[in-house]
């Protein structure tokens, strides 16, 4: 079981072309291995195993498209608590454990002229 959490997604104002990204990604290595995900875990553990893993797509978007570090540097500077990459690209989301920071967050990227939306888990 997942703790609650917020997570504003954000997206850049560009189409990131999937098969491209695959195509560079399978020139240069494999898929590293995911961190282990525990059974119930708090706000604090589930944020530490986020961290553990990494988006292996992430780097060759971002070399392709600048836009998308754009995008995660807005979110980074509303202090989430945890920034990645959706898939391959360009989403882009930030975790937070309060609705109000979450909240404050998605104005903030807004005002960087990017799409963004507030969810939460369910």
């Amino acid at each position: 079981r997942l703790p609650r959490y917020y997570v504003v997604i954000a997206c850049p104002n560009i189409s990131v072309m999937t098969p491209n990204i695959y195509k560079h990604f399978a020139a240069h290595g494999t898929f590293s291995t995911a961190p282990k995900i525990p059974d119930n875990m708090d706000y604090d553990t589930f944020i530490k195993v986020l961290q553990q893993g990494q988006n292996d797509l992430m780097p060759i978007c971002i070399s392709l498209y600048p836009q998308v570090q754009q995008c995660l540097h807005s979110i980074r500077t509303t202090n989430a608590d945890y920034v990645a990459m959706s898939g391959s690209g360009a989403c882009c989301f930030g975790i937070y454990k309060h609705k109000k920071c979450a909240e404050n967050a998605l104005n903030i990227i807004k005002k960087h002229n990017f799409w963004a939306k507030l969810g939460t888990n369910i």
